[in-house]
């Protein structure tokens, strides 16, 4: 006679078994149709291979596009069972679903998570809808033409501010010491768009002189460390698995707190300011961003101050964070014959002879040059890595089922890079006839991880932007502010290519190309040799100089 023993470990055997089967199957990340994929690890998919990538300081990006050329220009990728997206490389497909397939794939809920957490009225946190089309017309002026030439004279004195901070550092240094710019560029670049928003700057350079004098390690600006840190807690909760989690957990937080509080009252009290001018005078000088706002908007009610104040910041992020890693990336010092070009071309065109560059001054038409150097410098610097959409309906991409609902990656960091040729025809290999399509844009003829300017010239020495390269995004939600960025950088780097010489640090271990990625992508290390230019001397430089 079988004992009750033995019975009961055939009945937990008989329902434990399937049950251990059915989570088991739970647990395991799922194929998205036939779309390509690596290996569906239990629980936790890609992510210890990604983690891995991090570590190493080589990012995501860099495994992504490991994982491009093994899968093709579309693949799917698994953080943990339930968290599956499309990663599309295909240049042209990226082009199209930016630029034509609106209808398609819109706006992610990751993104609504990641920027809505703090910012839930901006235009980075919405989708394309009523509200998002109101923020964009009432802020449009101040993307005019008119008011960046007004705002150019800022960045100028912003750019001779910092000049004037590095040439008290050499000073007090030998010609073959290093040190990191990354800090001093933020707080440039922080001071030139308070100097757009608001006609003043936070201070932060002002701050830095002092610290400096003082023998401080590092200046106290309250108003730059409390919109970093609101800038840090976005980039953790986009790295995060679990982005509402991160936002739950750092919210919670004093220092996230204070510093939420600090920048909005800061707002507030410009938002008040701005309005009891125009109430005053019912007129408006028009000299910043709210004096725009309060101008256009009287005859229609005004913007909601709710909404007003997550768009600062919104515009804040959206600017803040291109120029500043860029021009770390360009002072790497890699380059310096690019640096000897820029300067005679400058020179050529008069430009550094000039007491105040204008807005007009660094139009692609006038320094061709210059252009090519700062669309070089976004290209492969790539801070801006991906652009998230999710599919509105069931549709097709490159020939694979893509649900409703499945976020779809566009990795413009790879295609600014790697879409050359060669690669183009690779590409090709995993495309059905039905699948190719004609080119719009040109791929690169030559090595795309070279940093070449003149890519970006034509025959005739004229900038050419035809290519696929979207640190701004594209169509209908390009980023709304990149015609200051852009002004912004092409001041910056005239200004200091007018008084210095960057060069690489002799020391291997800060000579690194190491980044870390957030909501973007900056080097780890960005330590730089700087001398000031000096006409009748030799600007070379070498490790035994």
């Amino acid at each position: 006679m079988e004992s009750p023993v033995s019975f009961s470990y055939l009945a937990i055997c008989a329902v434990g078994l399937p049950a251990g089967y059915l989570v088991y199957k739970y647990l395991t990340p799922s194929e998205i149709g036939t779309i390509p994929h690596n290996h569906l690890t239990w629980l936790v998919g890609d992510i210890p291979a990604m983690t891995q990538s991090v570590k190493s300081g080589l990012g995501i990006t860099h495994w992504l596009s490991e994982q491009a050329f093994q899968h093709g220009p579309i693949m799917s990728v698994h953080m943990g069972p339930f968290v599956a997206k499309v990663v599309i490389t295909d240049p042209q497909e990226v082009e199209d679903i930016l630029t034509k397939r609106s209808d398609d794939f819109t706006f992610s809920d990751t993104q609504k998570i990641v920027f809505g957490g703090t910012m839930p009225y901006g235009m980075l946190s919405i989708p394309t809808n009523a509200m998002w089309h109101a923020h964009r017309r009432s802020l449009s002026p101040c993307m005019n033409t008119q008011y960046l030439k007004m705002c150019a004279p800022r960045v100028n004195e912003v750019s001779r501010a910092l000049a004037a901070l590095w040439k008290e550092k050499i000073l007090r240094m030998s010609e073959v010491d290093c040190f990191d710019v990354a800090e001093d560029i933020q707080h440039c670049t922080m001071d030139t768009i308070s100097t757009f928003l608001f006609g003043e700057p936070f201070g932060s350079l002002s701050a830095a002189h002092k610290a400096l004098n003082d023998g401080s390690a590092h200046p106290d600006v309250p108003m730059h460390n409390a919109v970093r840190l609101l800038f840090d807690v976005m980039g953790a909760a986009a790295n995060s698995p679990l982005p509402k989690v991160a936002y739950w957990w750092h919210k919670r937080q004093k220092q996230w707190k204070d510093a939420y509080k600090l920048f909005f009252d800061y707002v507030e009290d410009k938002i008040s300011e701005a309005k009891a001018d125009f109430s005053s005078s019912q007129t408006s000088r028009q000299t910043t961003v709210l004096d725009i706002v309060y101008s256009r908007e009287s005859y229609r009610g005004l913007f909601p101050e709710d909404e007003l104040k997550d768009e600062i910041l919104n515009f804040l992020l959206a600017v803040c964070r291109e120029p500043y890693m860029h021009l770390v990336y360009d002072f790497t010092g890699h380059h310096v014959h690019v640096q000897h070009t820029l300067r005679a071309h400058l020179l050529e065109r008069g430009i550094l002879e000039l007491e105040e560059v204008t807005f007009d001054d660094v139009r692609a038409e006038n320094s061709p040059y210059l252009e090519a150097v700062v669309w070089e410098i976004l290209r492969l610097a790539r801070v801006g890595l991906f652009i998230s959409r999710m599919a509105t309906k069931d549709t097709e991409i490159l020939g694979h089922v893509i649900p409703k609902g499945t976020e779809v990656v566009l990795h413009v960091g790879h295609t600014a890079v790697y879409d050359t040729e060669a690669n183009a025809q690779n590409i090709g290999q995993f495309c059905s006839p039905n699948e190719k399509r004609q080119r719009i844009s040109k791929p690169w003829t030559d090595d795309g991880q070279a940093f070449l300017p003149e890519r970006w010239l034509d025959q005739q020495g004229r900038f050419d932007p035809n290519h696929s390269v979207f640190p701004f995004g594209g169509g209908p939600r390009m980023c709304f502010g990149y015609r200051f960025a852009l002004l912004q950088l092409k001041l910056i780097l005239v200004e200091l290519h007018r008084n210095f010489v960057f060069f690489a640090p002799r020391d291997p271990d800060l000579d690194s190309f190491k980044v870390k990625e957030t909501v973007n992508r900056a080097p780890i290390n960005n330590y730089v040799v700087i001398r000031r230019y000096e006409a009748d001397k030799d600007q070379s430089y070498t490790a035994d100089s």
